[in-house]
């Protein structure tokens, strides 16, 4: 937008919606607490003069960057790749959840064995929590994530001993299910 029109701020969208600027940012967000009338007026204004919130002021306003680092962790021993096909459908299918739920996603391979995912990715406010991917080789990084108030889940293989949340699957029981319908 360089036609020399002056950037609209949420300080101008509320004044012209005779709102304040928490009732603009509310009804931008289109919550609740906001009456309708008012939402569909603010939100009217911004698209009119084509307003978009800046995602750098919000994340410094709400100190939450508004995304999910999905960390994949390859075991050492295996070939795999992120282009595995299994890998992407996952992939896929957290990128989209997370775009419906207003979250970007941050992608790494965690191949480097010195990185503090904590220092790294939530006190740098890269990440507001993290999904790791896979177990591998036990990872010590895991263990201490558990011991922080980071929020993180695991996506892999429980061990069954273990002090964090693992999401996952039954492969062997579910091998033996597709097997005895087959049959």
């Amino acid at each position: 937008m360089n036609s020399g029109k002056k950037m609209m701020t949420l300080a101008d969208i509320a004044a012209l919606a005779e709102v304040s600027e928490s009732t603009a940012s509310r009804a931008l967000r289109d919550n609740p607490v906001v009456n309708i009338e008012t939402r569909l007026k603010v939100q009217q204004i911004a698209q009119q003069y084509q307003f978009n919130v800046n995602p750098t002021a919000r994340s410094l306003r709400t100190q939450k960057s508004y995304t999910i680092a999905v960390i994949i962790l390859f075991d050492a021993k295996s070939q795999q790749a992120i282009s595995d096909p299994f890998l992407l459908e996952i992939l896929g299918v957290i990128a989209d959840e997370l775009t419906h739920k207003g979250y970007d996603m941050l992608l790494s391979t965690s191949k480097t064995k010195d990185k503090d995912w904590k220092t790294y990715y939530i006190d740098a406010k890269r990440a507001d929590g993290l999904i790791i991917i896979g177990q591998g080789e036990h990872d010590q990084r895991i263990e201490q994530l558990s011991h922080s108030k980071v929020p993180f889940v695991v996506w892999g293989a429980s061990s069954g001993h273990d002090s964090f949340t693992v999401v996952g699957s039954q492969n062997r029981s579910g091998a033996e299910a597709a097997v005895s319908h087959l049959v």
